[in-house]
């Protein structure tokens, strides 16, 4: 039963799928502070004009979606390095 070469094709797939999902929540982490007001307070310049809430996103949100594609994209690392030791094991017994 030949196991490492599907696992291999199916950790990868899942390293590029999380990986994109890592960029995605990047990205809107990044837009969370663009053309927000800095030094907003009493008696501090808007260092730029406000955004509506609704323009934002969600802050907390994308922090998490991030924190778990980081997580996933790791476990498939793991996955793909126990079946490439698992082909190494193979070619040697050869």
């Amino acid at each position: 039963m030949n196991i490492a070469p599907p696992a291999m094709s199916s950790a990868l797939s899942g390293m590029r799928y999380y990986s994109d999902q890592v960029d995605r929540a990047a990205a809107q982490i990044a837009a969370a502070g663009i053309d927000q007001p800095q030094n907003a307070g009493p008696g501090a310049a808007p260092g730029g004009p406000p955004v509506a809430a609704a323009d934002v996103p969600d802050l907390g949100e994308a922090m998490v979606t991030m924190m778990i594609a980081q997580r996933a994209f790791s476990a498939q690392l793991r996955v793909l390095q126990t079946a490439d030791q698992m082909m190494g094991e193979v070619v040697a017994k050869k």
